[in-house]
């Protein structure tokens, strides 16, 4: 799914690796911060998981090579077994309901999921 957006929006001046790099950590941003807004605190261990996928997504973008990368120790297909391995995940987390979690957060996290497939 990422490869394919990737590859649409390349004609509007986007290259692969600026929007690869963007989108991870922005999807990064995403994932820490709106647990905070959508989680109460009787769901703590959703916000954890969710919390550490955002941050490892963060972590691993900063050492990954390409234009956003930081430190560039991580070559792509690492990076890209990675994300699917984030989106796995993300996938996993679905279908379980939690009392307090709102509907529309389970369907962001499922949307990216998905991307990250």
């Amino acid at each position: 799914m990422k490869t394919i957006v990737t590859k649409l929006l390349a004609p509007l001046g986007f290259g692969e690796n600026q929007m690869n790099g963007l989108v991870d950590f922005f999807a990064g941003f995403l994932l820490v911060t709106l647990p905070w807004f959508f989680v109460s605190d009787a769901n703590i261990r959703m916000l954890a998981v969710i919390m550490v996928a955002g941050s490892g997504l963060v972590l691993y973008s900063i050492f990954t090579d390409y234009r956003h990368g930081l430190l560039r120790y991580i070559g792509r297909k690492i990076h890209e077994t990675l994300d699917l391995t984030l989106g796995i995940t993300l996938m996993a987390l679905f279908p379980l309901k939690y009392t307090t979690l709102l509907l529309s957060f389970t369907g962001l996290i499922l949307i990216v999921g998905l991307y990250f497939i």
